[in-house]
Formats: C-alpha cells, structure tokens, sequence
C-alpha cells in the first residue's frame, strides 16, 4: 500500500532591493540564518557558507550571473521511500519589480527570466503567484544540492526597476509512497503527461546497439554499421544540457502537428525538451501523410533592384496573382534601409505572379530575396543557397562557413604564370599544296596574303618548290581561295626555310596584326625604375630562325612582352621553351617579395607595412620557393622592395590550366591572419551578420510562429554549427599552401556537445550558448542526423542543409548536407538546397490524448498546458 503525504517546506526568504541613485544600481540580497526544517522522513539543510549577497551590483549579462557565487541548499530523504519534490519560487505580496526584469538560474542550467518559468499555485498566504524551479525524485536516503543564482537581467532599465523591491520565498512541496516507476519518475522532473517521458521509457538502457561519444561528446563510431537497419531503437547519449535520448532507425510513430505544419521528432535534449524537425504542410485533413510531391515555398536568391521599383509592406493573392498593399515607389540606391522587409514584383507593377520579399543587400544594385509560392519537396520550406557571394572584398569567404559571422575577407587570386608567344612554327608541308604570296596586309582581325604584281594565286606542290620557290613567301596553310587574287586567315606564316628538316617548313607565326617577327632581344640582368624596366647589356639579338635553332641556350634570360624592345613595363622571364615557342613565362611583377611577418606603422600612410624577414623569387612552381612560400605567407606583390600601402596573407596555391594562380585576403590595419580568422570565424565577435538561409528560415518563422500561442511551447535550446578548424593548413603562418583548410565535418569529426560556445547559437542562454538568434529555431547538425542511423530515416528525394561546415578550398566554403538518397555529403554553400528547420519543444511538453504518431494519426501538442 502507498502512503503518500503532501509536504510543505518553507525554505529561504529572499529580498532584492533596487535603489537607484547617480546612475548606479544597489542590489542586496541577504540570507540571515541556517534554516534546519525537518519531518519525519523528510529533511532539508541550507548551508548559508554562500549566501547570496550582492551590493552595489548593475545589472548583470547571463555570463556575469552565471559566474556569481551561487547559494546551495540540499535536499535529503531520509525516509525508506521514494520521495517526489517540486522546488517553487514564490513572490510575496510586497513585491514591486516585476518577474520579467528578474533572471533565475539553477545549477548549470540555462538562465531564463523567471516569468518564463511554469506558474503554480501559491501556498503561502501572503504570496501572489509563484514560479517551478525544479521538479524531481529521490530514492531512499538520497539527497540532491542544488545551486542558486539571482540577478537583474541585463537590459533592464532604471523605469522598469529603480527602487524597486524583490520579494520571495522558496517553498518546497514534496511527498512520499513506497514504490514508483520509471514512468512516475520521469513525470516527478518533466510534469504528469509529458510526452518526453513516453520516449525516455523506450529507450534502450543497455546502448548496446547505440553509438558511443568521449567525454567531450565527440562521436567514436559515426560510420558504425550498427542498427544500420530499419529496426528503430532509441538511445542515450549526453548533449550540452544532459542526457539526450535519440530517435535510431526507420521511426514511424513520431510524428507530430505543430504550429499548422507537420514536424518529426528527432530527440531528447539534455533539459528534457523535445527537438523537431519540419516534415511538410498538412494535408487536407488536417494529417502528415503527405509523402512525396511538392507544395508551396520559397526560393532564397538574388535579385537585380536598380532604380525605382515598387514596394509594398504587405500583400493579397487571389489564384496565381499577388497584388501589393499599402505600396511606395522607392529606388534601391537611395532606401535600400526601408526597402528591406518589403514585398515587390521586382518592378514597377503593383500585380504579378512572382512575388518577393527583400531580406538583405547583396551589391549595390542587387538584394538578397526571398521568392514566395515556388513548388518544392514536401519536407522543405523551400530552397536556398546557405551563403551567396558577391566579387572583390565581398567575394566567397572563410566568414561564409558560418550561419551567422562578422567580418568579411573575400578572396583575391592571382595568375603567376603567363602563357607564352610562339615565334616560330614548323610542321609538316609535303603532303599540301597550300597556296603562297608574296606580300601581306591586314585589317579588321584578318590577314590578306596577294602578289606583289596583284597576279591570280597558284598552289604550289611541296616536291616540286620546297628547295628554291618558298622562302620569303607567306601562307595560310590553306587550299582554299579567298579569291583569285587573295587568301586571308586569323594567323599567316612566312616561310624562313625548307630544308633544316625534312618535309617541314620552318615559319615565322604571325598573329594579332603583326607583320614580321623581327629581331628578338634578350638579357641575363636588367635594371628598374620607377616601374619601367630595362634589359642591361650585353643584350643579345636574334632572328627567328636564331631563336629557332638556340632555344635552348636561353631559359632564364629576361625578355620584355614585346620582344623587340629593350626597354618595357612588362618584362618577363623565360622559364622554358620548345623549338617552336616559348611556351611559359613569368612577369617581373611576380619576382615578389614575401615575408614571415611584418611591422606596421600608422604614421607612415604611404607605405606602412614593412615586410621582415623576406624572400623573394620568380618561379613558385619550384618546390623550393613552395616550401619558402609557406612560411613566408605575407606580400605586397611588390617587385621593387620589401615595403607598401596593401598588405596581403597568401593562403592557398593551385596549379591547373594556365595556372599557377595564388589565393589571398586583404588585411586591414595592423592585423595579422590570426586576427582575421578571429573575425571571420566570430572567436571574438558578436555573429552580427545573418548568413543567406538564416535569413530565409527567420522570415520563415516570422509568418508562421512568431506572436502566436506556439511561440510559448518553445525552449532555447543549442543549435550548433561547428566551426571548429581540424587542419588549418596555409592559415597558419608556418602552414603548407598546397592543401587546404578542413573543419571537424570533414573528417566525420561529429560532436553532440558543442565544441565551442561561438558556434552554439541561441536566443537567450549565453551560458550554453551564444546569444546570436533572433528565434529560436535552426537547423540539426551533422552529428543530429549521423544518430538517426539510416539514410531512409534522412532521405526525402531531395538534398537539404545540415549545420556543419566541411572545408573551404581555394576560393569556396562546403558544408555537410543530406542527398537524395538520404547519405550525408558536401555541397559547396552556393548550392541551393533544401531547407528544413528544426525546433524544440518545451520540457513537459504535453500532447492531446487522440494521436499516436503515425502519419494518419499525428501527435498533437496541448496548447492549452
């Protein structure tokens, strides 16, 4: 038989007085004495060795509370039986400061304003309402501590809370019975009816077919075979908060109707709430049945808004048609700032069957939108690329691996070898009989070849005329007429000789309106000044069929672009040449300087930056100068000295067609790299850009949820985008610029917990998070989706986003997706993809009594709870 007694302990008073008084805030918070109150079998100590004390205080950021010293109080049964306990807050009639300007924290958990808390109702007569802190179960001779925090949260003003009072006393309803489940227990911690408990009492306790993670929740087998099948489990595993229990395998009980669409649980977080993902509209019955074919969304994109066009803050649809409402007629260039959040067609009409909202800028004459009623998969709310691009110091960045980042550094590249002029050509004649002039012309981008005499053309046999008739004549290579008297083509050779090689004829190339090739000039040295160069002697002079027959003797002589001149502004060095052209060469330009570090000096604005520790080369396919690159990362691409005005960090180096080519960012001021990856990956900053699919997932949220009932049932939870580097690679000042820089998703590095703080994007909670959202809702991670186990449990026919980027190459950043087929994969985030955001329900989240998770009979969340 079950005894079962109710319990009411009153426990700690508590008075927050809030003077104001020259711009300062006096906080006092006093315990006096050690409360000892006991029963029978029930008994519960405060220590006062932490009172809570806080004179003189401001008002504090959730960080600054959460590192306050904390007040313990333990509970302890020291009864036989099992104990049930509800910790309350109650605020007595002699309070002023309202519960909104109050932040609680309990433990370590997530700082919440204490009018978010769960009302119940008061035991104290002279309490007006009061507030659930914590609800949960103790065995026999258990006893739990729990650690207090009190503070003023961090925006409130003088008005709201200038000599105010705080009054409160905590109060603790507890009862005993002599058995109780698992069952009885769950619903001790989350509240009778919470549909967590209902999966937490499935799970496998055994994790024998689960994965496993190391203490800093980093997953150990994520390509684990196990339960790869459709057979669903459900596991344990601990996440920022706690213990999370995830859903493993093909589940087709987990469906649930929320906030007019349908949704698919995927988890238990650690505080108990329930996380989401969206799953499609419902159907016409009100059900999640649909399982394939398209319904209305959105496309992100760009869009071109120069000029006037027409606004409107609002709009109707009638069939196919949308008409604007309450419109204006506003140019981009001038009110971009009031034009964002407004509806257009994207011209000047007030009607159209292609309606957009504008989100962002992207360059000065185009936005970043987003395109409403586009068919897309059912699981989606449509498509977008995760980040757009724009070029120059806008263009595709390390910040772009983020959902939300700070400061952009778009990359820059650089080609370091150029293609080289053929000279001389030699190919194989005895089989022609091309037709050949004596004089040349040109105009309008072609050659014309006649004779001297104006004579009609003749062909002529290779047998019959290479030994005396060719030489100084000028072809097409061609069979063909232009007209008697005329052959024309884009590139003309005239003949230098026939009998150096047997059956070739040896030519010099003309190309681009150049009629002779004349003297070629070379040297081994040159001067410079004031960017002009000039060949030094001896410089040697030679004619084509000079060059022809001693290529090989001037590899790493100097050459100006126009092979003619001894001095130029284009000088090149010839790397390597062939019997018919010098293939490749390389710019003076290029003969950079490059150095391990710098000095910066403000008060020199024409050349502030000094490079130190230098080396400088020509050619950087040479795997010495390779190896010297990669620790000499910074330059000005400067040929002349070691000094400038741009300072620029080359991390990468890729050698495909006409390549090499160097990728690089711009620095700013007295930065170094370490500084901008800082910026670009939001170590230090506050995420204050929204990346492109943020943007459309807020808008989202803003038409569907936002100032409804069914923003109450969500909890702030961690969303984490992890943007952990694994390799660094020429990001690192000592670092190789042959490979490139890799995130922890790149190597199936997948964490549950959130390596970083940054990365954990929430509303509210700074403590577990990072503050950024504006709602609360965002995407699974990589790591969410390698728990579900089973690409049938992940496919939908179409790819979609996860959170995690994967690497970011020469110029673009990847991130983790799910294909088709339900396989994790990369997708650079340019690509349009699926968008399916995820929430999380509140703990003790309840759902209606009709509903049993399948898709014809979808859970049901109690709004009325």
């Amino acid at each position: 038989m079950n005894n079962k007694k109710a319990i009411i302990l009153l426990i700690l008073s508590i008075t927050l007085v809030i003077g104001f008084s020259f711009a300062s805030w006096i906080i006092t918070l006093t315990q006096a004495n050690t409360n000892v109150i006991g029963s029978k079998c029930f008994n519960l100590t405060l220590s006062e060795t932490n009172p809570i004390n806080l004179t003189g205080a401001y008002p504090l950021t959730d960080t600054e509370g959460a590192s306050l010293t904390p007040f313990d109080f333990t509970i302890t049964n020291t009864c036989s039986s099992y104990a049930s306990y509800q910790v309350n807050i109650e605020i007595l009639n002699t309070t002023t400061l309202a519960s909104t300007e109050v932040k609680v924290m309990l433990d370590n958990g997530t700082p919440a304003l204490l009018s978010t808390k769960t009302t119940t109702t008061a035991t104290l007569q002279n309490a007006s309402n009061a507030y659930i802190l914590k609800m949960g179960y103790l065995d026999p001779n258990e006893s739990v501590t729990y650690h207090l925090r009190l503070w003023i949260k961090e925006d409130s003003t003088t008005e709201a809370s200038a000599n105010k009072t705080f009054s409160s006393k905590i109060t603790i309803s507890a009862g005993y019975k002599d058995t109780v489940t698992d069952m009885e227990r769950c619903e001790a911690q989350y509240g009778e009816g919470a549909a967590v408990c209902n999966i937490i009492a499935e799970a496998d306790v055994t994790n024998s077919k689960c994965l496993q993670t190391d203490e800093d929740g980093k997953i150990l087998n994520p390509n684990s075979t196990m339960s790869d099948s459709d057979t669903p489990i459900i596991c344990s595993m601990e996440d920022d908060h706690g213990t999370s229990y995830y859903l493993r395998g093909l589940h087709t009980n987990n469906n649930v109707k929320f906030a007019n669409s349908c949704w698919k649980i995927v988890r238990v977080t650690g505080t108990g709430g329930i996380k989401l993902i969206y799953n499609g509209d419902l159907d016409a019955n009100g059900k999640c049945t649909t399982t394939s074919g398209d319904h209305n969304g959105f496309t992100g994109q760009t869009l071109s808004l120069s000029g006037n066009k027409l606004y409107g803050t609002s709009y109707t649809k009638e069939g196919s048609t949308y008409t604007l409402t309450d419109t204006s007629t506003m140019n981009w260039s001038i009110d971009k700032d009031n034009i964002i959040g407004k509806y257009t067609c994207g011209n000047t009409s007030s009607t159209c069957s292609n309606l957009y909202v504008v989100t962002g800028r992207f360059t000065a004459n185009q936005a970043y939108v987003v395109k409403l009623d586009q068919s897309t998969n059912y699981a989606q709310i449509g498509t977008s690329a995760f980040n757009y691009y724009s070029t120059g110091d806008l263009s595709s960045s390390l910040s772009y691996a983020g959902y939300m980042y700070d400061d952009v550094y778009g990359y820059f590249t650089r080609q370091m070898t150029k293609s080289g002029k053929t000279m001389v050509s030699d190919s194989s004649a005895s089989t022609s009989n091309y037709y050949y002039g004596d004089t040349i012309s040109y105009s309008d981008g072609m050659y014309y070849i006649t004779n001297q005499d104006n004579s009609p053309l003749v062909q002529l046999d290779w047998a019959s005329n290479y030994q005396n008739n060719l030489v100084g004549k000028y072809t097409c290579k061609s069979i063909r007429l232009y007209n008697n008297k005329t052959i024309r083509c884009n590139t003309a050779y005239k003949v230098l000789d026939t009998t150096t090689k047997t059956d070739y004829m040896i030519a010099e190339y003309l190309t681009g309106g150049r009629l002779a090739i004349g003297d070629i000039k070379l040297s081994t040295s040159y001067s410079e000044s004031n960017g002009i160069f000039e060949l030094t002697s001896p410089v040697t002079t030679l004619s084509a069929m000079d060059w022809y027959n001693g290529y090989s003797s001037y590899n790493n002589y100097y050459i100006c672009g126009d092979w003619n001149q001894t001095t130029c502004s284009d000088l090149k060095k010839i790397k390597s040449s062939t019997q018919t052209a010098i293939q490749t060469t390389i710019e003076v330009s290029e003969d950079f300087y490059y150095g391990s570090s710098f000095s910066y000096d403000e008060t020199n604005p024409t050349t502030p930056y000094t490079l130190t520790n230098t080396a400088h080369f020509w050619n950087i396919t040479d795997s010495t100068n390779l190896t010297s690159l990669s620790t000499h990362h910074y330059t000005c691409f400067n040929a002349v000295d070691n000094m400038c005005d741009v300072l620029y960090y080359v991390y990468s180096y890729y050698s495909f067609g006409s390549g090499p080519y160097l990728y690089y960012i711009k620095l700013k001021g007295n930065e170094t790299v370490n500084d901008a990856l800082d910026k670009m990956l939001s170590s230090h900053g506050n995420n204050s850009i929204d990346s492109n699919v943020k943007v459309a997932v807020d808008w989202w949220y803003r038409e569907n949820i936002l100032g409804t009932v069914n923003e109450s049932k969500l909890e702030d939870t961690v969303f984490c985008d992890d943007r952990t580097i694994y390799s660094i690679a020429g990001w690192n000042e000592s670092g190789s610029i042959e490979s490139f820089l890799t995130f922890n998703a790149f190597y199936n590095n997948y964490y549950l917990k959130c390596p970083n703080r940054k990365d954990a994007f929430t509303v509210d909670d700074r403590v577990n998070g990072n503050g950024a959202l504006s709602y609360p809702i965002g995407f699974l991670t990589s790591a969410e989706y390698v728990l579900a186990g089973n690409a049938n449990a992940r496919k939908t026919g179409s790819a979609y986003w996860a959170f995690s980027p994967s690497y970011y190459s020469h110029y673009d950043v990847s991130g983790n997706g799910i294909g088709t087929s339900g396989t994790l994969n990369t997708q650079t985030m340019t690509t349009s993809l699926g968008v399916r955001p995820s929430i999380s329900l509140k703990p003790g989240t309840k759902f209606v009594a009709a509903g049993d998770g399948t898709s014809s009979n979808p859970y049901v969340v109690d709004m009325s709870s």
